[in-house]
């Protein structure tokens, strides 16, 4: 290679490398954005970045991303918001005041050799308060999106998004817990949890009672119909014979049904109460070879199916009762629903030949009269 072909050969490579130097400058000139989501919850939104008349750009659910600022020129940051969320946008430049816009769309003028740094932040106005009598209680809120807070009452929690919040009441001694309770955070929400503390009385023990004190008794329990129709009343009677040689006293008599197919609807006689399935008496005293007695109706439900069976069960306790000589301690009895006769069929044909018959004869005395 001669002198001359160098000489190009040097000033053509440091052409290129004069070029390169200059791309590069150029790349290093270009400005920056970063662009940044901040939420007290764990929600963020979407947001997309572009040059005002230009097409939309994708939008990101990144929480921090950056994009390059090739010329000068009035751009664009537009923010899909989560749910119930308000938002503000707000935008940094080292040496300049600070530009915040109240909503989910900003335009501004950006240098293309300046970096700048954009804040969507998220806010809620929402609040709970938990509240309960007695105050004090603890509790845990809960909610779909992992945010839980935990205190005693009262307690108030604000900035909230408008999501559902499970407010679960925990156990204080001695008292029936609240169920939990569930809604949204729209504007101003209130939990409120009543404890049951209600003095639980004490459970009297069975007292003592001698041998020779306590006697047998026979219990029966039957009703006046085996089968009844469905809005019908089936008429039962429940008795207490006391077997022996004397009085017997606090005897407890129940007997027990199914509501989804039956109804006690009059006041049971012999002071007798309903508890849920449960008709009770209380016997105070029962002479010695006595017999207490009640009976009352007990209503079969209308929709009832046809051919139902229903089973009534009764027993009988109390402190002076010796099982071992008493006759009958339990009884059950079943009463059914009655089927309606079909109509039609031999029942109609039946029917046509007695009136056919009867209006015959009537015709025959008509002649002989």
């Amino acid at each position: 290679m001669n002198l001359i072909t160098r000489f190009k050969s040097g000033l053509m490579l440091a052409a290129a490398s004069a070029g390169m130097f200059v791309s590069v400058q150029v790349a290093q000139a270009a400005g920056t954005i970063t662009i940044e989501q901040k939420s007290i919850m764990p929600i963020l939104g979407e947001w997309s970045f572009y040059k005002l008349g230009n097409p939309l750009y994708p939008y990101s659910k990144e929480e921090v991303g950056t994009k390059t600022i090739t010329e000068s020129n009035r751009y664009v940051i537009q923010v899909k918001e989560p749910g119930g969320a308000l938002t503000t946008i707000s935008l940094y430049e080292e040496g300049e005041d600070t530009i915040s816009v109240a909503g989910d769309r900003m335009t501004v003028d950006l240098d293309k050799d300046k970096d700048y740094r954009i804040l969507i932040s998220y806010r809620y106005d929402g609040m709970i308060a938990v509240e309960s009598e007695p105050s004090g209680a603890p509790f845990v809120l809960v909610s779909p999106y992992d945010i839980t807070y935990s205190g005693v009452t009262p307690a108030t929690f604000k900035n909230l998004p408008p999501k559902y919040f499970k407010a679960q009441y925990l156990d204080i001694e001695g008292c029936i817990t609240p169920k939990p309770q569930e809604r949204a955070t729209e504007r101003e929400v209130q939990f409120f949890g009543r404890y049951n503390c209600a003095p639980v009385k004490p459970v009297k023990p069975e007292p003592n009672i001698p041998e020779e004190t306590r006697g047998g008794v026979n219990l029966t329990l039957s009703a006046k119909q085996s089968e009844v129709f469905a809005g019908e009343d089936a008429v039962i009677t429940l008795s207490v014979r006391n077997l022996s040689k004397r009085t017997q006293h606090d005897h407890t008599v129940s007997m027990e049904f199914d509501p989804s197919l039956m109804q006690i609807v009059k006041t049971l006689p012999g002071y007798g109460t309903v508890d849920g399935d449960m008709a009770i008496w209380i016997i105070p005293d029962l002479f010695a070879g006595r017999t207490w007695t009640v009976e009352f109706p007990v209503l079969v439900k209308e929709n009832v199916p046809e051919g139902t069976t229903m089973a009534l069960s009764a027993r009988v306790s109390g402190p002076e009762v010796d099982i071992e000589n008493s006759r009958n301690v339990t009884d059950t009895i079943r009463v059914g629903v009655a089927i309606m006769p079909a109509t039609g069929g031999q029942f109609a044909l039946l029917f046509l030949a007695l009136s056919s018959l009867l209006a015959l004869v009537a015709v025959r005395r008509m002649k002989l009269q």
